[in-house]
């Protein structure tokens, strides 16, 4: 298994915008694009709270500096209360990009998946 070359997120600080529902966030060096919005629900709370076993819907907007590969296969991301991690499949996340694959440089994607919160986290 290769590991991922585009990291997207890092150190989501769940602060909810109560109107867009976008999360501040901090990028922890994402390769080749630039994460422009994290969105998670349901979030009704502000912090938002993930609970372990349940499935979450995560949107995230970003745009490519170059052609690259699709090899995505994990989201850390933190609540303060140590690492949450939502797994992604490791060999199809073209399957939820919009405009699909292959990513194109100086494009902007939508990556929408609908994990289920690490229950070991």
């Amino acid at each position: 298994m290769m590991y991922c070359k585009v990291v997207f997120t890092c150190g989501l600080l769940l602060g909810l915008s109560t109107v867009t529902e976008c999360f501040n966030f901090k990028d922890c060096g994402s390769i080749d694009v630039s994460v422009m919005r994290v969105r998670l629900s349901p979030c009704n709370t502000e912090p938002c709270v993930l609970v372990r076993g349940k499935t979450v819907r995560m949107e995230i907007e970003f745009e490519a500096f170059r052609d690259i590969a699709a090899e995505l296969h994990e989201i850390r991301g933190s609540s303060g209360h140590g690492p949450q991690v939502l797994q992604f499949p490791e060999d199809d996340i073209c399957a939820h990009l919009t405009p699909p694959c292959p990513i194109k440089a100086r494009k902007f994607y939508v990556l929408l998946y609908r994990p289920r919160v690490n229950v070991n986290s």
